[in-house]
């Protein structure tokens, strides 16, 4: 195989795991957003929308 075929051959099977990686981080961060919404809502720095909005 032509190292330019191999090349591509590794950026293809680089791309899931990269991609693995990234929707591993936004699971974190969003945990994190939940985590300092229910806070605010406890400590009252935040408040519940009305009905309706």
């Amino acid at each position: 195989m032509a190292v330019e075929e191999q090349r591509r051959y590794g950026a293809a099977f680089r791309a899931p795991k990269e991609f693995e990686e990234h929707i591993g981080e936004v699971t974190r961060l969003a945990e994190q957003v939940s985590a300092l919404a229910r806070d605010g809502l406890t400590n009252g720095a935040l408040l519940p929308l009305e009905d309706g909005a």
